[in-house]
């Protein structure tokens, strides 16, 4: 049903306020010179509340429906099939799933660490809660990426928050078989793409919303994921990029192999600001290193008042 909200903007009074995707057609309403009501019509719509135009100082609303499937919680550790963090913080550094392991992070809980796993088959990181890597390195030089999956196969994401990743936020390497569905990306590092699909096949990401300062979407064949990228769908999202793309097929790529049938479907991009040659555009694909592209579909790709860069473009280049 719907969910009404009432937001209060800390400050001076505001001129003008949006509520973003425009799509959603939400018209707040204001109370007085501080304070706006709205109403959202589905409890799981994600927004920008943005005041007097200002994007560097808005405020996301991310509402949640409670996860009905939630496991019954029994003791958590070695040779268990779930380990649980329950409402509260949690120092847990690097946690590394074995194949059949089940990461349950409960509504209102925020672990600080890292998730690793590598040729490990049918796990998953679940729940509302919050993985969190801001007390991980953030030096340029040895920061590490906040959820890894080497040469796995069947991951499941679903429901969570990640925040304040130090690199890449979810990165699949010669994968198979990865879907992501209902994650809440907010990061803010250089280089810190959202969801990086490194020589990895049948893929799925659906209902996510992300802001990250590097690309959303990248899909990849590197040297050290040396494999097609193949079966990729990404659907019904909504992405901000603060300074990269938000779908990119490419640039890294490698003689020999492909990156073929993928689609994005009704997603919406908020922000994307690249204007640097040749990395421009809002959406890109970037042919490179001789790789093979093929059957690379967007359609009803929503670009909702974004500030830079080209909406779309195609470029042929060296890595």
């Amino acid at each position: 049903r719907p969910v009404k909200v009432r937001v209060r903007r800390q400050g001076e009074p505001f001129e003008s306020v949006e509520v973003r995707p425009s799509a959603y057609k939400i018209n707040p309403k204001r109370v007085d010179g501080q304070t706006i009501e709205f109403t959202l019509k589905e409890p799981i719509q994600k927004v920008s509340v943005e005041f007097d135009g200002d994007r560097d100082h808005n405020l996301f609303v991310i509402a949640d429906l409670p996860d009905v499937n939630k496991p019954a919680v029994g003791p958590a550790g070695e040779g268990n099939d779930l380990i649980y963090f329950g409402p509260g913080e949690h120092e847990a550094g690097e946690i590394v799933l074995k194949s059949g392991q089940r990461l349950y992070l409960d509504e209102g809980a925020v672990v600080y660490g890292r998730v690793v796993a590598s040729d490990a088959h049918d796990i998953a990181i679940l729940g509302r809660g919050i993985l969190c890597g801001s007390r991980n390195v953030h030096d340029f030089n040895t920061r590490k990426i906040l959820a890894e999956f080497i040469r796995c196969t069947d991951v499941t994401i679903d429901g969570i928050m990640m925040r304040a990743s130090p690199s890449w936020t979810v990165t699949a390497i010669c994968c198979k078989g990865l879907t992501i569905n209902n994650m809440k990306h907010i990061c803010w590092m250089r280089n810190s793409d959202g969801i990086d699909i490194c020589g990895t096949s049948d893929v799925i990401i659906r209902n996510c919303f992300m802001r990250n300062y590097d690309d959303n979407i990248s899909l990849k064949v590197l040297s050290w994921a040396r494999a097609n990228v193949e079966n990729v769908v990404v659907e019904d999202c909504v992405f901000w990029a603060d300074c990269a793309h938000n779908l990119l097929v490419g640039p890294e790529s490698q003689e020999g192999f492909e990156m073929r049938n993928i689609r994005f479907s009704r997603c919406t991009l908020l922000e994307g600001r690249e204007t640097a040659d040749p990395w421009r555009g809002t959406i890109a694909i970037m042919v490179s290193d001789e790789g093979s592209f093929k059957d690379v579909t967007f359609e009803d790709i929503t670009i909702d008042k974004v500030r830079g860069g080209m909406p779309f473009s195609v470029d042929f280049c060296k890595y």
